[in-house]
């Protein structure tokens, strides 16, 4: 760290990092590390989807959204239950956007690294950790590209890996979370389910959201094929199941999607695929 301002037990919230290896010099601001900043290069659907969550993120500034709805709920209590006991572990979160994920771990984990790549997804998020800011630290980085110390994380999430448009990207990413990870560590990952009815439909694995952003759509199968060289014991299932008639109450559908988890057939239904991976 060549400087540093702010420093005063709630993190550091201006300064300059400096790689001792290759001399490489990173802005920190706003308590944001920026590691996009000599090497902001992106492939052409991830700078589109950059810039679609930036413009979102700086509406949602000023006019903000309601808290966590029953269908952020039915997702990320699905998901944090797969990471199991987290008091006293650091996290690595990948894709954390503004954060809808990161406070609940920041209030269970020791120290949460969480890395996106829209600035102003993480000042949104910044916004809403303060409390948290001593053991969360907020990374502008691009998730294919990450270089991390070895086995320092007890623990890696990602919600966005059916949002990276091309299976070297995902490789890449995969990597760098078995290589960050300590022997044994676990790894919680969703993805877009591409389940019966989107096959019945003739809908396609790739697609675009009305806004423009990629995304992609994978068998339980498929997302195994892909995951296998990296991680072992991999465990898929899936979540945000909705059942058509039964499901329109938000409150009742949260409720009825846990519950059909467990139920066979029903629980491969899911929007989202679930994957619970143990680290090599």
């Amino acid at each position: 760290m060549d400087e540093a301002t702010g420093a005063d037990g709630t993190g550091i919230r201006s300064g300059t990092l400096r790689c001792t290896a290759c001399a490489a010099r990173y802005t920190i601001s706003e308590g944001i590390l920026g590691l996009l900043e000599n090497n902001a290069v992106l492939d052409e659907d991830s700078a589109r989807e950059q810039r679609i969550r930036d413009a979102k993120a700086r509406a949602a500034e000023k006019h903000p959204e309601p808290g966590a709805t029953p269908d952020d709920a039915m997702e990320i209590d699905s998901t944090l239950s797969r990471l199991g006991g987290l008091e006293g572990k650091a996290v690595l979160e990948l894709g954390c956007g503004s954060g809808r994920f990161t406070r609940r771990l920041a209030a269970q984990c020791r120290a949460v690294l969480a890395i996106d790549f829209s600035r102003e997804s993480l000042r949104q998020a910044a916004r809403t950790l303060v409390s948290a800011r001593a053991t969360t630290g907020l990374v502008q980085a691009d998730v294919s590209r990450l270089a991390l110390a070895p086995a320092r994380f007890d623990a890696a999430l990602a919600t966005l890996y059916s949002n990276l448009p091309s299976l070297a990207l995902r490789q890449s990413s995969s990597a760098a979370v078995a290589h960050a990870l300590r022997p044994g560590g676990r790894y919680v990952l969703t993805a877009h389910h591409h389940e019966i009815r989107r096959r019945l439909q003739g809908r396609p694995e790739e697609e675009t959201y009305e806004n423009g952003i990629y995304f992609r759509s994978f068998t339980r199968e498929a997302l195994r094929r892909e995951l296998e060289p990296y991680f072992k014991r991999l465990e898929l299932g899936t979540i945000c199941i909705r059942l058509p008639y039964l499901s329109r109450g938000p409150e009742l559908r949260s409720r009825l999607s846990r519950l059909c988890e467990s139920i066979p057939v029903l629980n491969r239904l899911g929007e989202l695929i679930i994957v619970t991976a143990e680290n090599r």
